[in-house]
């Protein structure tokens, strides 16, 4: 396993370095990019934007965490994934897990429950990027499509929203017997995790579309704004960029998809609007996520402030 992180950190690190290179060699764009108003402006707007997908990203959690019945607020929840969201920077993409599961337990929520819930959130958002992936490919012209690298199958697609709708109820088996036979050990009772009922899902699903949708309105906000191209359909959008997302989250190690995810987009951009745009756009969307998570690091802690405010009181 160390290998395969190592492997994706030297990766991660060629595919920044390469974005970077493309990004001064291949485009006079950001260079002559001028810092005014109106573009300062439009990034401002992009990142409050960005910050509506952590919320929904959070809305899913919380919505998991009542389905498995925890008891939790949608002022903790919120506040616990926006802190957490920071440390996916990391190298080897475990960092924010590790840190929502020490914050959900120091606010009294169940390891078992946050671990189980955290990989049916993983899971769901793989299942809506794939079946939005699919879309894209589905309905993209040949010019988008065979430009992007290391592009999965229809059929590959397929299996892997196949595979992981059924990884929910392996997993709650696999979870409950391990921490039966941890409780056992040490000692410690321990109560069975709950399968959230049907309903849960078509929630987070909605939540999770919504949540790829934003992405789509933020290429869209800096392409036109920004860098004056033509409408183009934010569905489309949405889709490539999670076509983008689903390469860059299988890369093991690229923290964030960090390099990955702007070679992808690049490639599915320049046939809609020019290599100079393409990457003008990318970069510029890495920046807004950059701002959007430290805003939201932010605010989680103001949360967080409120919260134990609220509890004193």
């Amino acid at each position: 396993m160390k290998k395969v992180v190592r492997l994706g950190n030297i990766l991660a690190i060629i595919t920044v370095f390469y974005f970077i290179y493309i990004s001064i060699t291949h485009t006079s764009i950001l260079i002559n990019l001028e810092p005014n108003w109106f573009n300062i402006r439009t990034i401002f707007i992009a990142v409050f934007t960005y910050i509506y997908a952590i919320i929904f990203g959070a809305l899913v959690w919380f919505v998991l965490l009542r389905g498995v019945r925890e008891k939790v607020t949608l002022l903790s929840s919120v506040s616990i994934v926006m802190r957490s969201q920071a440390a996916k920077y990391i190298p080897g993409n475990v960092a924010h897990h590790i840190g929502r599961v020490i914050l959900a337990k120091n606010r009294g929520l169940g390891v078992s429950n946050t671990l189980f819930t955290m990989m049916m959130e993983t899971v769901w958002v793989v299942i809506i990027g794939a079946v939005l992936a699919l879309a894209a490919l589905l309905v993209a012209s040949d010019e988008v499509v065979k430009n992007i690298p290391n592009i999965p199958q229809w059929w590959i697609l397929i299996g892997i929203i196949c595979i992981t709708i059924l990884t929910p109820i392996a997993g709650q088996k696999l979870f409950n017997q391990f921490f039966r036979w941890w409780g056992d050990r040490n000692g410690v009772s321990y109560q069975s995790i709950i399968m959230p009922p049907i309903q849960t899902f078509w929630m987070v699903s909605l939540l999770y579309m919504l949540n790829f949708l934003i992405f789509g309105v933020v290429l869209q906000l800096l392409a036109i704004n920004i860098f004056g191209t033509q409408y183009i359909s934010i569905l489309l959008l949405s889709g490539v960029f999670a076509i983008a997302w689903v390469i860059g989250f299988i890369t093991p190690g690229a923290p964030a998809g960090i390099g990955v995810r702007e070679l992808v987009l690049v490639a599915a951009l320049t046939p809609l609007y020019g290599n100079d745009i393409a990457v003008g756009v990318a970069a510029v969307l890495r920046v807004v996520s950059v701002l959007g998570d430290g805003l939201g690091l932010l605010i989680g802690l103001g949360l967080s402030r409120i919260e134990k405010a609220e509890i004193c009181i």
